[in-house]
């Protein structure tokens, strides 16, 4: 079975909780999200971003934000995924200019469930501010 697509869509919506989760969507946070698509070859493959957008909002308010992280850690598997996944939820944390507690802790919680450690956390972090540079 690909999982490629299946990876995309599991990234796509951590990225989308990760926008979620101070319960306001910010047009910065928009406009990455709209961005994705072109900057990224993997989230070409998402058929339907709005709809897959919706189903992880609507499983986040059932379940709550750590559930669907848990959920997510489980089907990205592969490091290198979970290190795009880590870095682009935090250039997303980064795009909302009010980001508060809620997108720090999703963050910390991907972390924990991704067995990143402190340096790797610096590391990919580094690598995500360098690529907002560009």
């Amino acid at each position: 079975m690909n999982r490629y697509p299946e990876q995309a869509k599991r990234i796509f919506q951590a990225i989308v909780l990760i926008c979620i989760s101070d319960g306001k969507i910010a047009e910065t946070e928009q406009q990455f999200l709209q961005d994705l698509r072109a900057k990224h070859p993997l989230f070409s493959s998402l058929q339907d971003p709005r709809a897959i957008s919706m189903e992880i909002r609507d499983k986040m308010h059932a379940q709550g934000i750590e559930a669907c992280l848990q959920e997510i850690a489980t089907i990205v598997v592969d490091r290198d995924y979970r290190e795009l996944c880590f870095r682009l939820c935090a250039e997303m944390m980064e795009a909302d200019a009010d980001a508060g507690g809620e997108e720090a802790d999703a963050l910390g919680t991907l972390q924990e469930l991704f067995g990143f450690s402190a340096a790797d956390v610096k590391r990919l972090l580094t690598g995500a501010d360098a690529a907002n540079r560009k």
